[in-house]
């Protein structure tokens, strides 16, 4: 199981470049520093484009309840590197 948060913004398109945030291991998307950060891209990118902006929580952490024995630990890429293969073969399938 993966948590991700994504910003909703109207102005945010398909074509938008994704950005990806890490909070670290006792981080999530409900903190101000990755509020902060998911907010300002979400409104500013390249050629006057929005980024689509996703967190990655972690396992266990503050707002995603641990449900599976897998921990996330300073080491662990699984998590994120199932949501970019998950996008990178959605985005492949749009073309």
């Amino acid at each position: 199981m993966i948590a991700l948060d994504f910003v909703s913004a109207p102005w945010v398109t398909d074509d938008s470049p994704i950005v990806v945030i890490l909070p670290g291991l006792a981080g999530s998307s409900k903190d101000t520093y990755a509020k902060s950060a998911a907010l300002g891209l979400s409104m500013q990118g390249g050629d006057n484009k929005a980024y689509r902006v996703v967190v990655v929580n972690t396992r266990g952490g503050k707002t995603c309840p641990l449900t599976t024995p897998y921990m996330t630990h300073a080491g662990s890429t699984d998590d994120v590197r199932t949501y970019v293969s998950i996008t990178y073969v959605c985005a492949r399938t749009d073309d």
